[in-house]
């Protein structure tokens, strides 16, 4: 069975209700394992996104500080990123701090690569959100990093059980 979820629900339910979404999920989820430990994958939100005007205020720094977070703690660290707007996530990572690869995925191998990963850098997407949701609830070890607003003036509201505040 399939099942389907529009993201902008996100903001009117409560942490409750989203926790009890996800933990109902989890056990149904066939992506998991968490293997990816030396792995960090950074979530860039382009396309329509741009166009709406609800990309992240300020990405060049916001990505750009989190890089170097995570290298800080963990020198050794690879990047890759999961985009939907390849041209978009170049012009704004800083190519200088270290290197990175992009994935090639399908929908399923992009998602699958963000609950996977040990390490997360997310944009204000609800796919990127909804899959450290179960990377977070599968295991403890996660850590995420995510914006504090959803759109521009709307703060976000749901946390992350692992997410790096």
């Amino acid at each position: 069975k399939k099942v389907f979820m529009d993201g902008y629900f996100i903001e009117s339910v409560s942490q409750e209700i989203f926790e009890t979404a996800v933990s109902l999920l989890l056990p149904n989820l066939k992506v998991r394992s968490l293997k990816t430990d030396d792995n960090c994958a950074i979530h860039v939100r382009g396309g329509d996104f741009l166009d709406l005007n609800w990309s992240i205020k300020d990405p060049r720094n916001y990505y750009h500080s989190a890089i170097i977070e995570l290298i800080s703690k963990k020198p050794d660290l690879k990047f890759t990123i999961v985009t939907d707007d390849i041209e978009y996530a170049r012009e704004i990572l800083p190519v200088s701090a270290v290197s990175f690869t992009f994935t090639k995925g399908d929908l399923f191998s992009d998602f699958s690569m963000l609950v996977n990963s040990k390490y997360a850098v997310i944009s204000n997407s609800t796919f990127a959100f909804w899959a450290r949701a179960f990377a977070s609830l599968a295991t403890d070890e996660s850590e995420t990093i995510a914006p504090t607003f959803w759109r521009p003036e709307v703060r976000r509201e749901l946390l992350l059980p692992n997410e790096k505040l």
